[in-house]
This record gives structure tokens, sequence and C-alpha cells, in this order.
């Protein structure tokens, strides 16, 4: 991984850094298990741009680039391009106090 991708942590241990797109890239490129070459092969991109781009060189587009590498590796695009993630909306299940009432008000068990 690239040192741009590490930064000190907690009592002086180090954690991914990912405040940038090069270090996101490094991350990636770390993930799938690939050296620079690979991953830049595996995405379609000059293998010299992926190393730049790592070393905190500018990509010229780089929604584009974000969205074909997210789409040939499965990463989520979003975290690449901008760095941020959007929580998903997790259901929760009903609460007791909700089933008790329902089972209370229809005679039936809702998880029968």
């Amino acid at each position: 991984m690239s040192t741009n991708a590490i930064r000190q942590g907690a009592a002086g241990a180090w954690v991914p850094d990912d405040k940038s797109f090069g270090a996101r890239l490094a991350l990636v490129r770390q993930h799938m298990g690939w050296n620079a070459k690979e991953a830049a092969l595996a995405c379609g991109l000059p293998a010299q741009s992926w190393r730049n781009w790592e070393a905190g060189g500018r990509c010229r587009d780089q929604e584009a680039a974000a969205r074909q590498i997210s789409a040939r590796v499965g990463c989520d695009y979003l975290w690449l391009f901008t760095g941020e993630i959007i929580p998903t909306q997790v259901e929760t299940p009903a609460s007791v106090s909700d089933t008790q009432s329902l089972t209370a008000h229809t005679g039936e068990h809702m998880y029968t």
C-alpha cells in the first residue's frame, strides 16, 4: 500500500487513510490482491496513470475513472469518487410491544 494511504491512529497505531482518491485506489487494489499494473489492466486503465494517481497525481476525469473502476471491482462508486459513505437504511423488526399489541389485537402471532 502506498504510504499516502496510511495515517496515524490512536496510540500510534496505523489506520488506512481514504481521504484522497489515490489512497482509496490503493485500498481497492490491496483489497483485490493486485499490484498497480494488475489493477490498471483489470480496470481498463493505463498502469502509469494508476501509479500516478496513487502517488497523489491529479486525475483529469476522476468521476469517469471512479465509475469505471467501481463497475469493474464492485466497490461503492460514491466512496471511491468522493470518500463519502452514505449509510443504508436498515429495517428493524417490530418491537416486542408492537408484536404483543398485534397478537392481542388479531389473536395471531407475527412469526409462526
